[in-house]
């Protein structure tokens, strides 16, 4: 009787041929490439109905790995009537930040522990996704940084073209900021530097939009701490062509990997403010986060 199977896919599954014979051996073969495909699977999602004010609840991503490196998880309100998810930010409700979504105690590298900090009951939605990281991308160019409101007014963010944006207006002090965790396989030495993305709906001007990155030191300095710092010395761009996508290089750190001359080390944080400096541009500008990529080597 036949038990042969093919190889298929990209994953190379190992698929029992028709006509396999029924029983223990095909049982095992379907399993096993079942669990395969579990295994795979890089993503998961989690909706989360009628999470009152103050409560908590898991989810089991199980995916046994390092999360604060290892993971990105993104919070969207949830209609329970469509169906559809949008992001959570700082101007929705609830606030982004009224979610908390932790490790849970124990159950470190499998289990988040999602709380509702916001006065009411929400319903939300929750995607989480591997991306490790590595010594190129902080990330994969973007995918594991989120900006945030800054110290001073943030810009305000938009949809154009498909994509968010954020729009900063000449002459205002506007900020985003971030936390770029420093990968565990660097070994310094090495300039940090950020790769930003941003276009103006003027075809002439120039445009300057520069970073302020603080080192945030692994178990020696509060999140608060501002002691070091290191302002970026790229230079403002000059437009060419209405909506021209441009490329800037800000450094976050000297040529040998230190911040005001303190070796940046894996496990720390650099928290990175992107303002707008002193240019001639009159229109917003607009700064595309998704484009973000930070470089370690």
């Amino acid at each position: 009787m036949p038990t042969t199977s093919t190889v298929v896919g990209r994953s190379k599954l190992s698929h029992p041929d028709l006509g396999h014979d029924a029983g223990a051996a095909v049982h095992g073969k379907v399993r096993t490439a079942w669990t395969k495909l579990a295994d795979d699977d890089g993503s998961r999602w989690y909706v989360i109905e009628n999470l009152n004010a103050a409560a908590s609840t898991d989810i089991d991503h199980n995916f046994k790995v390092v999360v604060e490196e290892e993971l990105q998880f993104i919070v969207y309100n949830y209609n329970t009537g469509s169906g559809e998810s949008v992001r959570l930010t700082e101007v929705t409700t609830p606030k982004l930040s009224e979610i908390d979504v932790i490790p849970k105690a124990g159950l470190e590298t499998t289990v988040y522990e999602v709380t509702n900090n916001s006065a009411g009951q929400v319903d939300i939605s929750i995607a989480v996704k591997h991306v490790p990281f590595d010594l190129t991308g902080g990330g994969g160019g973007g995918a594991g940084l989120t900006w945030s409101d800054g110290t001073g007014s943030p810009p305000i963010q938009n949809q154009e073209f498909g994509e968010t944006v954020y729009l900063y207006q000449s002459g205002l002090t506007q900020t985003l900021q971030v936390y770029l965790k420093v990968p565990s396989g660097f070994a310094g030495g090495k300039q940090i530097n950020m790769r930003l993305a941003h276009y103006s709906p003027s075809a002439t001007l120039t445009v300057l939009l520069s970073t302020t990155a603080t080192l945030i030191r692994a178990g020696t300095d509060a999140i608060t701490d501002v002691t070091n710092q290191h302002s970026s010395v790229n230079v403002a761009v000059t437009n060419t062509l209405v909506n021209k996508y441009t490329q800037i290089v800000c450094d976050l750190s000297d040529t040998a990997g230190a911040i005001n001359s303190v070796n940046v080390s894996a496990g720390d944080i650099i928290k990175v403010e992107l303002i707008r400096g002193t240019d001639t541009d009159t229109a917003d500008t607009r700064f595309i986060p998704s484009a973000t990529e930070a470089t370690f080597i």
